[in-house]
């Protein structure tokens, strides 16, 4: 799967998306945007291959029928956008 790229809008780069069809059944949004809250190219690169790979890990967990609370990976909606965090 290719690398996100992320995408100055304004202040801030966001991550945005296509949610991958293999997903579509846990996730029926077309795509994803999240605010990745820096003005640096840098270090939204690293944010967004970050984010990308929790969403991804979460969908998976969707998939094999887990859900958040059993150790798979947690979704915490913060202000302005989504923030994938480890349960534990």
């Amino acid at each position: 799967m290719k690398k996100p790229v992320p995408i100055l809008r304004g202040e801030y780069y966001y991550l945005r998306r296509r949610v991958p069809s293999r997903y579509a059944s846990v996730d029926t949004r077309g795509f994803v945007q999240h605010c990745l809250f820096t003005d640096s190219f840098e270090i939204a690169q690293r944010k967004a291959t970050e984010m990308w790979a929790q969403m991804i890990e979460a969908w998976e967990a969707k998939l094999d029928g887990q859900n958040a609370e059993s150790g798979g990976a947690k979704v915490g909606h913060g202000s302005g956008g989504i923030m994938l965090t480890r349960a534990e």
